[in-house]
């Protein structure tokens, strides 16, 4: 009999205390259906103290991990706008890193057109904005790239529409 070996693995990050690993269970898939087979084992990651369990405390709470999302952008995800704006901004879910930024606009014609000046907010690191030339009607491209908190780099983007007045 073949069986089918899955294992999951959850990263919890405790608040001050380091980088927990725990091994939820181990699934097993045989012929004859699906069982569970827990295997729970929990290994402490701390500078230097590895092997130690982590103070279990009602005040700290886990982090789950992921990639930066985009929630907000200005002009928004495909609309139309009569009002040409001087920048563009982006918000994402969570702050996001220096190392990697990127934000480009381009008009109908494959031309950037913000002013290579994309940067985060000084105070808020979950805002990007880049200041753009004058836009005339048209559909333009928003192009992004951030690196996430959790180390990985995320890109994307959309469009908006420029109409005339």
């Amino acid at each position: 009999m073949r069986t089918f070996i899955t294992r999951m693995t959850v990263i919890l990050l405790l608040t001050g205390n380091g980088q927990v690993q725990a091994s939820i269970g181990q699934y097993n898939q045989g012929f004859e259906g699906i069982s569970t087979k827990p295997s729970i084992e929990v290994r402490a990651i701390f500078g230097g103290n590895e092997g130690l369990t982590p103070p279990v405390s009602r005040s700290h709470k886990p982090i789950m991990l992921a990639h930066a999302i985009l929630v907000k952008a200005n002009p928004e995800r495909e609309s139309t706008i009569s009002d040409a704006p001087d920048e563009v901004t982006l918000i994402f879910n969570d702050s996001v890193g220096q190392e990697f930024l990127a934000l480009a606009v381009i008009d109908p014609t494959g031309k950037r057109v913000d002013n290579h000046d994309a940067k985060l907010d000084f105070t808020d690191h979950s805002h990007l904005r880049a200041s753009v030339s004058k836009l005339s009607p048209g559909r333009y491209t928003v192009r992004y790239r951030v690196l996430s908190a959790d180390g990985h780099v995320v890109s994307g983007k959309y469009f908006f529409d420029v109409q005339s007045k």
